[in-house]
This record gives C-alpha cells, structure tokens and sequence, in this order.
C-alpha cells in the first residue's frame, strides 16, 4: 500500500496555487456539518509549550515557513457551481493566518497568569474561521517568563486532527532551527491535497472490496441506540454545544491496570472500562462506541498535516457474568479487527448510528531546538457531534479523563456523576481484575452512603395531606424534559407523562 500512495502523489507534490482539489471523506464530512454550526465549533487547538531563550520574531518566521510548506494551511474551502461540490483551493498564502496580539504576564504572579491564560484560550476558542475566505490558522504568542512562553494554535477542523497538532509542533521547532541558521529545510513528501484524491480513489476502488464487506456485515445501523438516563431532550433550534469536564485518574490506578495485562496496551482497558459503564447505565448488552483511530496506517502518513482521523464503531456484547478479564479481551480483538480495515469504512455501510465516542492519546513528545524545547502541553479537536465522548490523555505520570459532552443533552451533575463512577470502576477493575462485569463497583463510598443510608432515611415528615400525583406534579413542573420513565428502548419525560 505504501508503494502506491508514493506512486500516486510522485508528481503531485508540488501543488499549483488557486487550483481545485476533492475534499477527502473527512473534509467533505465536516464540509456539510459546518453549514449549519458556526466557524468556531468545529476545530483543533493546542498550547504549544516553549522553554528556553526565544527569539519571537524568529518564531513568527518559523510559523510562516511551515505554512508555506503545507499547502493544507493555505488552502480555501468554496462550493463551485461549475463542478457541483465544494472545492479545496491552494491559495498563495497571503490571508492564511491571523496573528493575535502578543500577551506578555511576566509581571503577573502565577495564579494570575493561568487565569489570563484560561482567558486567552476561551478567546481564542470563540474566534471564527472562514472556510472560504480565510484563516483557518490562528495564533496567539504568550510570554509567562523570559525562558519560558507558550504558542496558542487554533485551526479548523477542515485542516487538522489530533495528530496535526503534534506534527505542527515538530515542523515549527524545525523550522525554527533552519530560520535561526539561514538554512533550508528539505522537501516534504506528501501534500494534503494529493492524500486527499489518493483517499477518494480509494474508496471507490476494488481494492477494498473485503473491507467494505466486513463493514457491511457488521451491521452496525440495526443495534438500537438507548439513550443514557441522564440524557435530556432539547429543540431542534438549540445549537450543538460542545463542553468538557476533565478529571486525572489516581497513578496507582493507571500503573496498576498497566503492570495487570502489559502485553495489552492500556488504551484497551480503558475502552472496556467506559463500554461496561455505559452498558451498566442503559442496560443496553450490545454497546457501541465510535473509537477514534489516526488513519495514518503507512509511515508515509505520519507526518502528513491535515485530518485524516475516522472514529470507527467497536461493537460488544457485554454478559453480566463475563470477567473483565475476558471482555478486555474482547474489545482488544474487535478494535484490532476494525484497525485493519479502517481505510476501507466510510460510514454510509453502518448508517453511522448515534453512538458514544472514545479516543486515547499517549504523551506528545517533546522537540529541542537550538537551546529551546517544543512540546504540546494542551489539546483539544472537535471534529463532528457528539453527545457524550470520553478522550483520556497521558501526561507524564497523570492520566487525565475528558468527558466530552454536549450541553443540550447533558448538564454538569449528570457528567460529574458519570465521571466519578468511571473512576471508581478503574479502581474497581485493578483491585479485581478478575471480577465478573456486573459486579464491578461503580459507587465510592460517599455515594454508597447516600444511597444505603441517606435515601433510605423515612424519619423525614412528609404532609399527610399530599398525595404522590401533586409530588409527581412538582416534579414535572420542575424539571419538565428530565427522563421519568424507560422501559425497553422507550423513555419518557415528566412532560410527556
């Protein structure tokens, strides 16, 4: 495969400007989602942490040469009548970024600098990009020391993906280097666009016929999707609203789990872990969750600028007797299996149901350059709707959960809840690691508390004059789109009843 992706994109790698290219099948995805959302809501960003003597106006130079070599961060996305789809378009670079102001806190003590720089990232998080006009590449230059600064970078999803940040921040201290020294970097190998055409070729090619037939027969459209309890409804007039709550999962959990199954990689365990929750919470045996997978599968890829990432349906049958042990192996083999035929799935053959999301990302590395070093300190993609997406990180010694969820579905105690309890269920599965799933502690003791004790107190006085209907009219009145009933695959609200 390797060999023809080079074959393919020989001659193509220098990219005429102001030339059409086909959007690949995640641009063309994302494509259809923006033209309903706003240009914030879909994007990849990061903190680029940079330690050491910096020279800035060597930086912006830097940053500049990197777009100049990735055609992908100079290119305009345009709907062309002529060819009746919408179009990437290699511009000459001239509106292809935006410069924020610089932002010097060094005169600010510590706990003031991380609330300015949570500020700063809020901004930059609101400002728009314009996938026809320009940019899609924002920049924010922060300086919290003399040797010490950090590099706020936002792109449209259009652009980039969660391993773009990290190739981003590898050519930038790259290019910072060639800068400082008046040197040329070398040619790079792939452009985007030409990836792109080599994708769409592709999946309309026999050459994947086995893996469209493996999607196909997975059937993923026909599992019924239950809804998560905490789940509420919301008006087709309420706009998607992405948010997060992150937690960091104790060290002797994470090194636990590890020293547990070292030969399976701990990302595995914690899919099983977050598939076993849901599936406790719905009662919903067969569970499915999106996994987020790179897509870069030949080496010529890994260092491509540009989204190539497809979240791929990992489907389980979960048995309440089943020993974790043998469900991690499971979902092991099924994440493998899917691995192997993620060029192939391009999402109509499953129907793309509305499924829970996962992804894992190990510790960036870090660059040096003449003195400096480069590393990705923070991150954060959103490439497409979601309702309820888990992202864990490593971070040194810190495991850190990210509970993606989106606002009109899910309110803060629900996903505190749901946070805590998948805590609780690591810790759970470390000390036992041979328990049966449906025995698997989700309740810490403050909660089994509450609920052994405290919800079982009837010493509280209740009017004898008040019948359950008028309790269970305050309730609706209350909380009117709040679930009240699930039975089956049907739930109802207290509005509806």
């Amino acid at each position: 495969m390797e060999t023809q992706i080079l074959e393919y994109i020989a001659d193509t790698t220098n990219l005429p400007a102001t030339e059409g290219y086909q959007l690949s099948p995640q641009q063309n995805r994302l494509w259809s989602l923006q033209q309903v959302e706003d240009g914030a809501t879909f994007r990849a960003q990061c903190v680029l942490l940079i330690n050491g003597k910096l020279d800035t106006a060597i930086l912006k130079a830097a940053v500049e040469t990197v777009v100049r070599r990735h055609s992908i961060l100079r290119t305009s996305f345009r709907f062309v009548p002529e060819a009746g789809v919408p179009l990437q378009i290699i511009e000459s670079g001239d509106n292809c970024l935006c410069w924020n102001a610089d932002q010097v806190l060094s005169a600010e003590e510590p706990g003031r600098q991380k609330i300015e720089l949570e500020r700063l990232i809020g901004e930059l998080s609101r400002q728009p990009f314009d996938s026809e006009f320009g940019p899609l590449l924002r920049l924010t230059l922060i300086t919290t020391s003399p040797s010490e600064h950090r590099l706020l970078i936002a792109l449209s999803a259009l652009c980039a993906d969660e391993v773009t940040l990290r190739v981003l921040a590898w050519e930038i201290s790259r290019a910072y280097a060639a800068c400082l020294k008046d040197e040329e970097l070398s040619e790079i190998s792939m452009q985007y666009a030409a990836v792109s055409q080599w994708l769409n070729e592709l999946l309309e090619s026999d050459e994947i016929d086995a893996g469209r037939e493996y999607w196909r027969s997975r059937n993923i459209s026909s599992t019924p999707i239950i809804r998560h309890p905490f789940d509420r409804k919301y008006t087709e007039s309420e706009s998607f609203k992405p948010q997060v709550l992150s937690i960091d999962i104790r060290r002797d959990i994470v090194d636990r789990l590890g020293a547990l199954w070292p030969a399976t990689p701990l990302a595995e365990c914690l899919l099983a872990c977050w598939q076993i929750l849901l599936w406790r919470h719905t009662g919903q045996s067969d569970v499915v969750v999106a996994r987020e997978f790179d897509g870069r599968t030949e080496s010529d890829l890994e260092t491509v600028i540009g989204p190539l990432a497809k979240f791929l349906p990992i489907q389980n049958n979960i048995q309440a007797h089943q020993p974790f042990s043998e469900f991690l192996k499971r979902t092991y083999e099924a994440s493998q299996e899917a691995a192997s035929w993620q060029e192939a799935f391009a999402g109509e053959e499953t129907g793309e149901p509305d499924v829970y999301y996962f992804a894992y990302d190990e510790e960036p590395d870090e660059h040096h350059a003449c003195g400096l070093t480069f590393r990705v300190e923070r991150s954060y993609t959103c490439t497409g709707y979601f309702k309820l997406k888990l992202v864990c990180r490593r971070e040194g010694n810190v495991l850190r959960a990210e509970f993606h969820y989106d606002g009109r579905c899910f309110d803060i105690d629900g996903i505190s809840y749901i946070a805590r309890q998948f805590h609780t269920l690591l810790a759970s599965v470390a000390h036992n690691p041979e328990e049966v799933a449906g025995k698997l502690s989700l309740l810490g003791e403050e909660e089994q508390h509450q609920q052994l004790v405290e919800w079982n107190d009837t010493s509280t006085e209740f009017p004898a004059s008040l019948g359950v209907h008028r309790v269970f009219e305050s309730c609706a009145a209350a909380s009117p789109l709040s679930v009240a009933l699930i039975e089956d695959n049907v739930q109802l609200s207290y509005g509806e009843l």
